[in-house]
């Protein structure tokens, strides 16, 4: 029995020893966040980190964030602001990304963004849930 302990406690230790110095920083809205809940995580090619929120999409280099949001209207800009989901596409360098108008393509390479919404008139567009 007591073996059982030495052996738990030498554990925690080589734990506590070894283990990495891993540290962790928290960003809001007041360092450039569009929205302070994060609901998606994904990361490119090139590193940057890109999370979707309840007010937009944002990349993140490290340093700064670059938000994009519907309100542009652009072939820079996404549908809809509420995104419910990020997918990407290490090989085409393409980002899927769910909100709550349709489904947005975003080509990293040229940025610009695609959406595709449901057309009643289509039947290869998306089914309207």
């Amino acid at each position: 029995m007591s073996t059982r302990y030495v052996l738990i406690f030498c554990l925690l230790i080589s734990t506590t020893v070894f283990g990495q110095g891993i540290k962790f920083e928290h960003y809001s809205d007041e360092q450039g966040l569009s929205h302070n809940s994060v609901r998606h995580i994904t990361q490119d090619n090139t590193g940057l980190l890109w999370l979707g929120t309840f007010d937009g999409l944002n990349s993140f280099d490290g340093n700064n964030f670059t938000v994009y949001q519907s309100k542009s209207k652009t072939r820079t800009s996404i549908n809809n602001d509420d995104i419910t989901a990020l997918a990407f596409n290490r090989t085409t360098d393409q980002m899927w990304i769910g909100t709550r108008n349709g489904l947005t393509l975003h080509n990293l390479k040229t940025s610009q963004f695609k959406t595709f919404l449901p057309d009643d008139n289509n039947p290869q567009s998306l089914p309207d849930p």
